[in-house]
Formats: structure tokens, sequence, C-alpha cells
């Protein structure tokens, strides 16, 4: 947590509050909670209030660059589906319980790829549709958001950049 310090004092510092942003879920993990602004989408919530074709829209959003391959195996994310409701379900059918039985399998991997095809398409209009304001990223991240054109720098250190959309 100390070393995302600098991000909060920032955001504090520079009277940023309220705003919506997307970053590196280890990094997200703490806005809501050392900041009073927002996600576009945290992905090791496994709670989400938003209906499921949005939190869907939200994840494509947070991970534009994202294969079919990465949709599948964090198909948990998308769906709240933690360890908890993986043991109930296997204690329900007596045997290992995968996420994407539950959701639609190929009929929702099919659908969510053809949303990601838009999504990478109209990027800044999804930023736009969901009030993105700032994005953060993390040299030592390995699931940095995707910075858009026309993004500019608000802080940079060694480590931590945050961009004003």
């Amino acid at each position: 947590l100390q070393e995302y310090q600098r991000i909060f004092t920032f955001l504090h510092d520079a009277d940023i509050h309220q705003s919506v942003t997307l970053a590196p879920n280890a990094i997200g993990n703490y806005i809501p909670m050392y900041s009073d602004s927002y996600l576009l989408y945290a992905g090791w919530a496994v709670l989400h209030v938003v209906p499921d074709d949005e939190l869907l829209e939200r994840f494509l959003v947070q991970y534009v660059d994202a294969t079919e391959e990465f949709i599948q195996e964090n198909v948990s994310a998308v769906r709240g589906w933690g360890t908890g409701r993986a043991a109930a379900y296997s204690n329900a059918y007596g045997k290992t319980v995968e996420p994407i039985d539950f959701i639609g399998g190929t009929e929702f991997i099919r659908t969510a790829l053809e949303k990601h095809r838009d999504v990478q398409a109209h990027y800044a209009d999804y930023l736009r549709k969901y009030q993105v304001e700032y994005i953060i990223t993390d040299a030592l991240a390995p699931d940095n958001p995707r910075i858009p054109g026309g993004a500019s720098i608000q802080y940079r250190d060694d480590r931590l950049t945050i961009y004003r959309l």
C-alpha cells in the first residue's frame, strides 16, 4: 500500500474528487478506500450492483486488448464467481463446476467477443459513456489500461503515471 501512497497524495493535493478512474487491479483495489474517486471496473470484486450486460461492457473496456483466451480464463471476474460459490456448486453437484457452464457457455463467449470488437473499435466512446476522467498506469503492473490519444500526463514518477482524458 505504501508504494501507492503518492497516487493518493496527488489525487488529494490536485483536488481530484468523485471522478471515474481506470487503473490496474492492484492499485484499483485501494482507490475507493483511500480516495473519494470511483473505478470503472473492479477486477477483484465478486459482488457487483450493475446489470450483467453493463458489467461485461465495463470488463471489456478495462481489458480492451483482451484475447478470447483471457476472457474465458477470467470469466469469474465478469460474473462474480468466487471460491465460495464454486465450493457451493461443487457440493450441490458433486463435481467440479466451471463458471462458464453457469453463465452461458460458448454462447456467452461468442457474445462477449462480439461486444469486445465493438469496444475496441469505439474505445474512446466507451470511456466517455462511463465518464472516465483519469487513467493510472504502473510500470510493474501486467494489466495496465490502454491510454487513448489526447490523454495528458498529470503526474509521473519512476513507476506510476496518471493521465487525464
